[in-house]
């Protein structure tokens, strides 16, 4: 029979796996498996770490903008605050021009950067658009680059004055200003101006021919600069843009506001005339008001100037008492400024106010080691830690104390700088864009008075960037997910079958053993 059966012709078949191939077909597959749930949770634990890093502890509801008490005093204005931090510091946001189209009444501003906030304007017969001009509550005078101008850059727009057929220049043509930071000098001359839908005619202004320590840069970027303060504070010989406005009953009330945005490129307004009191833009209810004082230790006049009755900051204390303030005076002189990045801080103070500031973040330091310098922040994880909540106080027009409070995440910048820098031989506080950007101010030239309230937005979601991370981090994790389930489906019943396999391979093997035992 063993001879019959080696000559007979042997039939094609697969050869069944081996206990030992099989074992290893198993593992393989597991492999895969816990290799893939792996991946599953630890991309459920970088999402969980990607939404503490942008909105801290806020639940899901909060972040998807779900409606949050907000609390309401008449007196102590609070702004919308913001636990989380500054989201532009692990963030990367693009830099887009806001695209909003102009309604009358208001112009749509561009934020670049949290640095300088910019908006449109056009001068001249046929109009000549200038969409970068700096809309500034800290001078009167407006300008625009000239087309023979000393700074040349595609990205910028320059007024030719032989294209506006209603152009005409000033006998006493010869212009300049100086700026805390900067000056800039030209030809005066008059011509239509238009904005926000609103148009002056014969609008005396000047055209720039030269322009000085000005930081104009694709990131900063400056057609110019338009005046908002009052006439008093104008080097031109003739009204501000805001007189004529109101001169030619364009804007007969003499108010305006500013809407500034905290991290969006766009969002933020300018609007004139009856509509500034729009309850959309600011928490109504906390609206204070405050009486212009031209009595300031500043030699120049016109200016959105009030009286602080004291600021407080961690254990300093600047108090409107002669035994704690370092002046001559018994009141601390306070400017509104659109035009000024950051909170201008006396020389006198700044060294006391930064160090009582920053006492419980040793990271955070000067840039240039002098105590004279920005303060930037090196803990870009939680860089709101331990920094104090600021609280400037006044007296409304009805003599009550109000109390204005400034968070961490309101005054740190988007590269880790503290909004604060020094004024070198000044004895005046700047309210620059680090302040005005948490509360809508209003303008009333009329009646020589300025009106505060927190603004009212979730600048959580102003920055389509982060929602788009969001979006495609929750997508992601959803498809790792599927897979995983997938897989799990896919691997439980391989393992079956191999397990059920590999038994019956074991017992074959068994038999035949058995069976060649017998057989012996």
């Amino acid at each position: 029979e063993a001879q019959d059966h080696n000559s007979s012709p042997a039939e094609p078949r697969k050869m069944a796996p081996t206990v030992n191939q099989v074992n290893q077909h198993i593992k393989d597959t597991r492999k895969i498996y816990y290799s893939a749930l792996a991946g599953f949770l630890l991309t459920c634990l970088c999402l969980l770490c990607l939404k503490w890093l942008i909105f801290g502890d806020e639940s899901v509801a909060d972040i998807l903008g779900a409606p949050k008490a907000t609390p309401m005093s008449h007196i102590a204005l609070t702004p919308m605050s913001r636990s989380g931090g500054n989201p532009s510091h692990i963030v990367v946001r693009s830099m887009v021009q806001s695209k909003e189209s102009t309604q009358s009444d208001i112009a749509h501003m561009t934020n670049f950067f949290n640095k300088i906030y910019v908006g449109p304007l056009s001068i001249g017969t046929p109009p000549q658009q200038f969409d970068n001009v700096v809309f500034d509550t800290g001078s009167a005078d407006l300008w625009v680059l000239a087309a023979a101008s000393n700074v040349h850059a595609d990205y910028l727009s320059y007024f030719v004055s032989k294209a506006s057929t209603t152009y005409s220049v000033l006998a006493d043509s010869a212009w300049n200003i100086a700026y805390g930071t900067g000056s800039a000098s030209g030809v005066a001359g008059t011509d239509t101006v238009c904005i926000a839908g609103l148009c002056a005619d014969q609008q005396i202004f000047a055209a720039a021919s030269n322009v000085e320590n000005m930081d104009i840069s694709q990131y900063e970027p400056q057609d110019g600069i338009c005046g908002f303060a009052r006439q008093e504070a104008s080097t031109l010989d003739g009204d501000t843009l805001m007189s004529s406005l109101m001169a030619n009953a364009q804007n007969s009330q003499g108010k305006f506001a500013f809407y500034l945005s905290k991290h969006a490129d766009g969002g933020s307004k300018l609007i004139l005339g009856d509509d500034v009191h729009d309850a959309r833009y600011y928490a109504s209810s906390q609206l204070e008001t405050f009486a212009v004082n031209d009595d300031i230790d500043y030699e120049i006049g016109g200016l959105w100037s009030v009286h602080l009755s004291g600021i407080r900051a961690h254990d300093y204390a600047l108090i409107t008492d002669a035994r704690n303030i370092d002046s001559d005076t018994q009141f601390i002189s306070a400017i509104f400024d659109t035009g000024t990045t950051y909170i201008g801080v006396p020389s006198s103070q700044y060294h006391r106010f930064m160090t009582e500031l920053t006492k419980d973040r040793p990271d955070c330091k000067s840039e240039s080691g002098s105590s004279d310098d920005v303060y930037v922040c090196q803990d870009v994880i939680n860089p709101t830690k331990n920094l104090p909540v600021i609280e400037f106080m006044a007296s409304n027009v009805d003599g009550e104390s109000v109390t204005m409070h400034l968070d961490a995440a309101s005054y740190l910048d988007d590269s880790n700088e503290l909004g604060f820098m020094p004024l070198p031989g000044l004895n005046i506080w700047i309210l620059g864009d680090s302040f005005l950007k948490n509360y809508y101010s209003v303008y009333d030239v009329k009646q020589s008075q300025i009106s505060l309230a927190p603004s009212t937005y979730n600048d959580k979601l102003l920055s389509s960037l982060m929602v788009t991370v969001l979006i495609v981090a929750i997508i992601t994790v959803s498809i790792l997910l599927l897979l995983a389930i997938v897989r799990y489906f896919v691997t439980h019943s391989q393992i079956k079958y191999l397990n059920q396999n590999s038994l019956l391979l074991n017992q074959n093997q068994n038999e035949n053993g058995n069976g060649n035992v017998n057989q012996g």
